[in-house]
Parts: structure tokens; C-alpha cells; sequence
């Protein structure tokens, strides 16, 4: 008998610096340091990400504008620390559909989903990758406009708005690696950029 074969559709990775998330073309409102923990490639290249203090909604991510229509998906790896939680949001239509989601990285499961302006097949997942990693995924639908692919630490609990906002303590956060966006309805294998 033949070995079994992984057979993937041919992806990109839409984000640039995939690996280090801390400056351009990220935009932020969090405390992002960089090579803060072991990735689950073995190397230090993790990123830890702290809230701030401000009552808001505490996010990194890009913005990729003009993109075609289709189903995009984005991934992160993701890591507790001090918080638990790691919350993302799929913004498409330059941001009038928005689909949120949230996963507890202690165990690994599925918290809570919003949206805001009805988008359409949405879906996500959560992997185990060992040591405490988890690889996160929320996908959208996109008509026409920017996508843009936001990552944040989040409290416990339900989700009550889409923009999921709480004050920071400055100090606690999480860890983040291989940020991802491709065109498609699922994840493919980790693409580096």
C-alpha cells in the first residue's frame, strides 16, 4: 500500500511579517514584545501581547484593502499567560460584516461568537499543537473592499459586543505566532512570510 498523502489547495498568506507582529504593516493599540517566548517552531520568535489600561477594545492585526470576493479565513497561534483568552475578528466589506470569536487557551476550547452587519458562512476551529499552543481560526465571507484580520488577549466569559472591550492591567497578556489570512472557506498549513 501507498503512504497517505496531505494534499492542500495552493495558498498565500496575505500578511506581511507574519512572524513579527510588532510594527509595520500591523497596526495596534496593544503593548506587542517580541521574541517573548518559545514558538511552537522551538525558537523564541513568540510574541507577547498586553492590553493596555484603557476600557477598549485592545487588538493587532492589518488591513488589506481591495481584496477579490470569496471566503477568507485567518489564523494565529496562540498561547495563554496571563490571560486566557484569545479573542479575533474577521472584518470584511471593509468592515461592515464582522464575525468575533472566542477561545479559552487553558484547555483549548471554544468560548463564544458575535457579529455585527450579518456576515455570511462563517465558521471557526481551534488545534492543539502541543506545549500549551493552540492554532485559532475564524473565517468570513467578502464581497468587496478591505479584509481586515484583528487579533487581541480577551477576558473569560461570553462575548457582549463585537469589539470586546475591557481595561488592561498593562503588565498580563498572552502569546501569539504565524499570524495568517488566505482566501478560502478553511486553514491551510502554516504559510511564513
Amino acid at each position: 500500500s501507498c503512504p497517505a498523502l496531505l494534499l492542500e489547495p495552493q495558498r498565500t498568506n496575505l500578511l506581511s511579517q507574519s512572524e513579527y507582529v510588532n510594527g509595520s504593516p500591523y497596526v495596534s493599540n496593544s503593548t506587542i514584545t517580541s521574541n517573548a517566548a518559545t514558538s511552537p517552531e522551538g525558537l523564541v520568535n513568540a510574541s507577547k501581547v498586553v492590553p493596555n489600561t484603557s476600557n477598549t477594545f485592545h487588538w493587532f492585526g492589518q488591513v488589506l484593502n481591495s481584496q477579490t470576493s470569496g471566503n477568507y479565513t485567518q489564523t494565529i497561534f496562540a498561547k495563554a499567560d496571563t490571560y486566557n483568552h484569545l479573542f479575533m475578528v474577521i472584518r470584511t466589506d471593509s468592515g461592515s460584516k464582522r464575525y468575533g470569536v472566542k477561545f479559552n487557551l487553558s484547555n483549548g476550547t471554544f468560548v463564544d461568537d458575535i457579529t455585527f452587519g450579518s456576515p455570511t458562512q462563517t465558521n471557526y476551529s481551534i488545534e492543539d499543537y502541543g506545549n500549551g499552543w493552540y492554532r485559532c481560526s475564524a473565517s468570513s465571507n467578502h464581497s468587496s473592499g478591505a479584509v481586515i484580520a484583528l487579533f487581541g488577549a480577551s477576558l473569560g466569559g461570553a462575548l457582549s459586543d463585537i469589539n470586546n472591550s475591557f481595561p488592561g492591567d498593562g503588565t498580563s497578556g498572552i502569546y501569539v505566532y504565524g499570524a495568517q489570512l488566505e482566501q478560502g472557506s478553511y486553514s491551510t498549513s502554516y504559510i511564513p512570510t
